[in-house]
């Protein structure tokens, strides 16, 4: 485990150094913070305006239509608003010794309809000896369950999203493997920028705050990918007695 972590390293090297990346993204959430609130208290009236508008007996039914359309499109930007705010001004962590497992099971479970629905199944293989870690489960299950959802995006009927687990002493690791469409070399070393995202509708910040969390919890995230093959997500996380210093 921690020879593949030094070569993960390496792949690195050739990204900016990090006090840069760490300034300008420093520099671009103020200036996200700023107009993320200055447009969300307007959206909200605009929105309940809407919603006003469109349950008056006295509107046409056509008018009622383009209401509607234009309160989804009023959503979505208040989904982009609250995104920002969210990786911007995240909430503190809860630390508490959790079983891995339990946490993935319930991960799986919010996202197991929409698998169900698609046709996809998930394998679970959980090789964690000691499963037992200090993390903020619920910020773990946002992490899992955005990872999931991507990776359901990324395959046809029939694919199949593979859960493994594995611990040595130190560490305890998630590996989140599809076998969907893969992601290019160039996108590959961008995946986890803020606003940087492959999809029509995506606003690039679903893999930003799991890189967050992860960092926050002690650890670490690694991607690998083949264009039409997969793409493997590997969550590596301090044992919880490492964490303590004990």
């Amino acid at each position: 485990m921690a020879e593949y972590w030094a070569l993960y390293a390496k792949k690195l090297s050739s990204k900016p150094p990090v006090n840069q990346r760490v300034n300008r993204l420093a520099a671009l959430g103020q200036v996200s913070a700023n107009i993320a609130h200055e447009i969300r208290n307007p959206l909200g009236s605009i929105s309940l305006n809407l919603q006003y508008l469109a349950q008056q007996s006295e509107v046409p039914k056509i008018y009622k239509t383009k209401l509607r359309n234009i309160e989804s499109g009023v959503a979505r930007i208040q989904s982009i608003v609250e995104g920002i705010l969210e990786f911007i001004r995240p909430n503190p962590l809860d630390f508490a010794g959790v079983d891995i497992h339990r946490v993935i099971d319930s991960s799986i479970h919010f996202v197991r309809h929409e698998y169900e629905h698609s046709n996809l199944s998930i394998k679970k293989d959980y090789r964690a000896r000691a499963p037992k870690t200090l993390i903020d489960s619920n910020q773990i299950i946002q992490v899992l369950v955005n990872l999931f959802l991507n990776a359901k995006d990324a395959m046809s009927t029939n694919g199949t999203l593979a859960v493994t687990t594995l611990s040595d002493s130190n560490t305890l690791e998630v590996h989140i493997q599809d076998d969907g469409i893969g992601i290019s070399r160039q996108d590959l070393l961008r995946i986890f920028e803020p606003f940087f995202s492959t999809k029509r509708k995506g606003i690039g910040l679903g893999l930003a705050i799991v890189s967050r969390v992860i960092a926050e919890h002690g650890g670490q995230i690694a991607v690998e990918s083949q264009t039409g093959i997969g793409t493997k997500f590997i969550i590596r996380l301090p044992r919880q007695g490492a964490r303590q210093g004990g």
